[in-house]
């Protein structure tokens, strides 16, 4: 049997009731295009596009299950295509490679016991696909960390945030799952190996604009959403609008931060370092329980990296009690002033790591004994690090003896 419609013939195997069914909507469907939409009444308008939406939901949902059970056949394979997101796209002109990846991912993943959930969500039409994957990609994330049965149980607790909320409370649920499930040894191991990912990538682009991806861990995240937040705002040329995109007005804040910081490489910066606050009880700082500290801008940051960046950068802890109160809104005054920052260039002459070359004025100046634990922001409990060193001194421990002439480090 062939079914005459606008795209073609189409062949229907007798017997079978999808394809059957299929072919019957196309056929209204293809009466409703010919229709002149303008004999619509008005009231009809939003019940049309209401329809056209259900169609659409309803076509996505068919669309993952027959994908599904093409996978399960191995119906790519029998018909030679490379991949079943190859085949999907063969048969389905209409979609880019990129959609039939997602419903390839969505539809097999849905098939896994372990996203029972999901594929509830799913084949009720809670979540379309575009969701789904979403939920999928934060699902990748919490699982090293979780069982089984909490892997399910947390399915629960994203899909509503994806079917009805933002990627960004999506984000942040997904975070705070993985700072109440990472045991210490793992949120270390996470945090060494996103900071192992970090990377600046450069490539020419078109008519010589060249293009750079840059790969941040939470660390460099919050500073760079820190310095570009304030400097990144719109603004207005008296009663003219900021005509910049979002994006060329956070280009120009980077660039902005990027040109002070160089033109004041020779002498005292001009301004303290980006203001990162955090939040933490007082006994994770100390690292006494585990867990991530958050930042106003929502990045989480392990304790040991708030330690280490309490050295150098204009960061402001707020420490809450065991009730949650606020003890310590903290205080800049524990930086080097600018006359204890010279006193310490002329002192060290650089990073004070063995056999590093760093020059002074890149340098921060490291507390030797850390601030939270008494130390002064004394030059006899100060010394030089390049950024890198002072990240291998806080992991791995490491102390000082300083005196007059220098710094020696030691274990």
């Amino acid at each position: 049997m062939y079914v005459r419609t606008m795209q073609g013939d189409l062949a229907v195997q007798a017997g079978d009731p999808v394809t059957g069914a299929l072919a019957d909507a196309l056929g209204c469907l293809d009466q409703a295009v010919t229709e002149d939409t303008w004999r619509v009444p008005q009231r009809g308008l939003g019940q049309a596009l209401e329809q056209l939406d259900a169609l659409r939901r309803g076509i996505e949902r068919l669309t993952l299950a027959v994908v599904a059970d093409a996978d399960q056949r191995g119906s790519a394979t029998t018909a030679g295509a490379s991949s079943l997101t190859d085949w999907v796209a063969g048969h389905s002109p209409s979609l880019h490679v990129r959609d039939a990846h997602q419903l390839v991912t969505v539809a097999t993943a849905c098939a896994q016991p372990c996203h029972g959930p999901l594929a509830e969500a799913v084949r009720s039409g809670l979540l379309p696909a575009r969701k789904a994957a979403r939920v999928l990609s934060a699902l990748a994330q919490v699982r090293p960390f979780v069982d089984a049965e909490d892997y399910q149980a947390d399915q629960h607790i994203l899909i509503p945030l994806a079917a009805t909320g933002t990627d960004r409370e999506l984000t942040l649920a997904t975070r705070h799952l993985i700072a109440c499930a990472a045991p210490d040894r793992d949120t270390a191991a996470l945090a060494a190996a996103q900071r192992q990912s970090r990377a600046l990538l450069e490539r020419p682009g078109a008519g010589g604009v060249t293009e750079f991806t840059w790969r941040l861990d939470p660390e460099g995240a919050a500073f760079v959403h820190a310095a570009i937040s304030a400097l990144g705002a719109p603004a207005p040329d008296g009663d003219a609008p900021d005509t910049r995109s979002p994006a060329q007005r956070r280009s120009d804040a980077l660039m902005s931060v990027l040109q002070r910081g160089i033109a004041s490489a020779d002498g005292v910066p001009v301004s303290a370092k980006t203001k990162v606050v955090v939040t933490l009880p007082f006994d994770r700082l100390l690292g006494q329980v585990r867990g991530l500290a958050p930042t106003l801008t929502d990045d989480q940051l392990t304790p040991a990296c708030v330690r280490r960046l309490a050295c150098e950068a204009d960061l402001l802890p707020m420490v809450l009690g065991t009730a949650g109160e606020p003890l310590d809104l903290g205080h800049t005054t524990r930086l080097a002033t600018p006359a204890q920052r010279m006193a310490l260039w002329q002192r060290d002459r650089g990073c004070t790591y063995p056999g590093c070359s760093i020059p002074p004025t890149w340098c921060e100046a490291h507390h030797v004994i850390h601030w939270c634990d008494g130390g002064p922001t004394d030059l006899t409990n100060l010394a030089l690090l390049c950024g890198r060193h002072h990240t291998v001194v806080h992991e791995r421990g490491l102390t000082a003896t300083v005196t007059a002439s220098g710094v020696t480090w030691h274990t």
